[in-house]
């Protein structure tokens, strides 16, 4: 008589799959706090801060202690997981490590602490937003700009008007040839003043007084920033848009006007839901790229990370200390958004093999 085993449903696979990662995450975690454990018993100052802790207890003991939990732990490790080491990412958990071990730091030594310190709140005298704060607002609002940019500009980049076409494709094809930085020096010092000119004459000939009292001073040099970014983003933003429309099917179109629908119709209600759809993990790629592009706003003197990193090593001359919090900072940032836009590439992609069997 044969056993019948009751199969598994469909119900039960979210169960078992998050079960499965549950297992995954508590193993890398194991890893990342036995590995953490090795580097803080060799470091010299959380040896010294927990011995202060202790009070009066020799760091050579401590240290020897944190060696030997250290090594039963990576002997218990190796004989319970021996045959999972060649599927963990490794590098993930070498980051996962320096991340631990460089908030350890943050807490136990002086310097990573006040550097840390400077960078997410600003220096105590500043007046206005700076650091990492300034930064998040840099890269927000120039993607928002840079996202419109490029959206009209590439429906312009796929329609049949003549000069709409040229126009998108000059300022895309110029744009994209142009080094960032040089970009973000050519619109703060070249193409904003030609404007305030601009808009100077314009207001002395209608008599329009708020427009002749623009000034440059006025402008600040953050503007100026976000300005050079959102121009430079929005021609890279341009092609993501083009290309999605462009990889929507023709017949969808046709099948649109044929409905009786105009052209600007069947583009709102038809194409660009379909296309946004796809190009929604490409921009999320560009808004990781442009949150570190920002770190270019340092060249206008911006006090976003990366500026006010180089103000605290004048200050201090702790270089080390200094670009470790800063690197470590952007990294994180980066790392989150991109762990993100992977979750986001997945759901969209799930999405589609459903409607796809349907």
């Amino acid at each position: 008589m044969s056993e019948h085993y009751p199969e598994e449903s469909d119900s039960d696979l979210p169960l078992l799959n998050n079960q499965e990662n549950n297992t995954k995450w508590l193993l890398y975690a194991q890893l990342i706090g036995i590995l953490t454990l090795l580097f803080i018993a060799l470091n010299g100052s959380v040896v010294g801060w927990v011995s202060g802790i202790f009070g009066g207890i020799s760091e050579i003991i401590i240290r020897i202690l944190l060696i030997a939990i250290w090594l039963g732990l990576f002997i218990w490790f190796s004989r319970n997981h021996r045959g999972e080491l060649h599927d963990i990412p490794w590098w993930a958990v070498i980051v996962g490590v320096i991340g631990v071990y460089f908030i350890i730091l943050s807490f136990t030594n002086p310097h990573y602490r006040d550097t840390m310190i400077v960078l997410i709140k600003g220096r105590p005298t500043a007046s206005a937003l700076e650091g990492i704060m300034l930064t998040v607002r840099i890269t927000l609002l120039s993607f928002a700009i840079a996202v419109t940019i490029g959206l009209f500009t590439g429906l312009a980049r796929v329609s049949k008007n003549v000069v709409l076409n040229n126009i998108a494709t000059f300022y895309v094809e110029v744009i994209r040839g142009m080094p960032l930085v040089v970009l973000m020096l050519y619109v703060a010092f070249v193409l904003l003043p030609i404007f305030v000119n601009a808009c100077n004459w314009l207001g002395d000939s209608l008599q329009m007084a708020w427009l002749s009292n623009v000034s440059l001073r006025n402008i600040s040099f953050e503007s100026r920033a976000i300005a050079a970014l959102s121009i430079g983003f929005g021609a890279y933003e341009a092609e993501i848009f083009r290309a999605g429309i462009q990889s929507i099917e023709r017949g969808q179109m046709e099948a649109a006007r044929s409905l009786g629908m105009t052209y600007l119709q069947a583009m709102r209600y038809v194409i660009l839901p379909q296309a946004i759809r796809r190009v929604l993990p490409p921009l999320g790629n560009d808004f990781i790229a442009l949150l570190k592009d920002s770190s270019l706003a340092t060249v206008l003197a911006v006090p976003e990370l990366t500026q006010l990193g180089r103000l605290q090593r004048s200050a201090t001359f702790r270089v080390f200390e200094v670009f470790n919090s800063v690197a470590f900072l952007y990294l994180t940032m980066t790392l989150i958004l991109s762990f993100l836009v992977r979750m986001l590439e997945r759901r969209l992609s799930s999405d589609s093999y459903d409607e796809a069997i349907r």
